[in-house]
């Protein structure tokens, strides 16, 4: 299974991290521990929906194109589980459509790849909010 399921500390706030690529997804898991994040992983749509019932998120990073599914699937059950889900998209395949569907379904950020570790942490802790 190419899923890390790591334990939440206490009060740590959750991440769902949804990427095929598992170099980016290691070196963001790491990025987002060193930031006192609790952190679960999924490498596709299936895995994704499985962890987010699981582990609840606080808030998720998503990759558009996963190899079964688009990652925005995901919104409404994130939605659903969390209300007030913070969620930060990254995409290999960056287009003004998928940036505005993105946006109007409510996603906080949207960044593409390649995109600084330091990146996507900032979006996910809102730094990046005007």
């Amino acid at each position: 299974m190419a899923s890390e399921r790591l334990p939440a500390t206490a009060g740590a706030v959750r991440v769902l991290l949804v990427d095929d690529d598992a170099l980016l997804r290691r070196n963001l898991v790491r990025a987002f521990e060193r930031e006192g994040f609790a952190v679960a992983t999924a490498a596709s749509l299936k895995e994704a929906y499985n962890v987010a019932a699981e582990h609840l998120p606080d808030c998720a990073v998503l990759d558009l194109n996963l190899e079964d599914g688009h990652g925005l699937q995901l919104l409404d059950t994130l939605k659903e589980l969390r209300p007030g889900c913070r969620i930060v998209v990254l995409t290999g395949y960056d287009s003004i459509a998928s940036s505005v569907l993105a946006l109007k379904a409510g996603v906080a950020h949207y960044l593409a790849k390649p995109v600084a570790v330091e990146a996507v942490v900032a979006a996910l802790k809102g730094e990046l909010d005007e």
